[in-house]
């Protein structure tokens, strides 16, 4: 077991929450990596069958040949703090192609986002780009060095898995649990 403690999450809302749950899943991802949005509709499936005993973080990890990883990052970070994190992974994942400042812009207005306070947290936070840089650096010493990366109570699972992979490790995790 290694990787990011249950207490250190932002946790996915359809989940449980955070040291309630038997499974914390901790995602290392990018807006601009195809092999993160292949992966969706498998987390979604895992959350949808394991509600109620999964809960899911994401932590940045922009890749430094995606040019608007970061930027797409911080867009993601401004929508959290009006409480639309997941609208805005979602819209930034379905148009990957698509992330200059104007489609954030289109994005934020289409999850009704307070447009004030959006642009001017894209335009002055800091703070963001620092956490950014902390997510990513925190994965590279937990050994991240692609994404997508996950951390299922610790077990890294690296690359878009199938389901069947991720349903083994996490139905280990749940019958260890039983037994504590």
């Amino acid at each position: 077991r290694y990787g990011p403690k249950k207490s250190d999450i932002e946790p996915q809302p359809k989940g449980c929450k955070g040291n309630d749950c038997s499974i914390v899943i901790v995602e290392y991802s990018e807006f601009q990596c195809p092999f993160c949005a292949r992966v969706i509709p498998d987390t979604e499936r895992l959350m949808k069958e394991y509600k109620g005993k999964i809960v899911w973080a994401v932590r940045d990890y922009p890749l430094p040949f995606h040019d608007r990883a970061k930027a797409a990052a911080k867009a993601a970070h401004c929508s959290a703090s009006q409480k639309k994190y997941w609208e805005m992974y979602y819209k930034l994942f379905e148009n990957q192609r698509k992330l200059s400042d104007s489609d954030f812009q289109t994005y934020a207005k289409s999850i009704n986002l307070n447009m004030e306070k959006f642009n001017n947290c894209y335009k002055t936070s800091g703070k963001i780009d620092k956490l950014i840089d902390s997510n990513a650096a925190e994965g590279a010493k937990l050994g991240v060095t692609g994404t997508p990366a996950f951390f299922i109570n610790g077990v890294r699972l690296s690359g878009a898995q199938p389901y069947s992979e991720f349903k083994k490790i996490i139905e280990k995790q749940l019958k260890k649990n039983d037994r504590s």
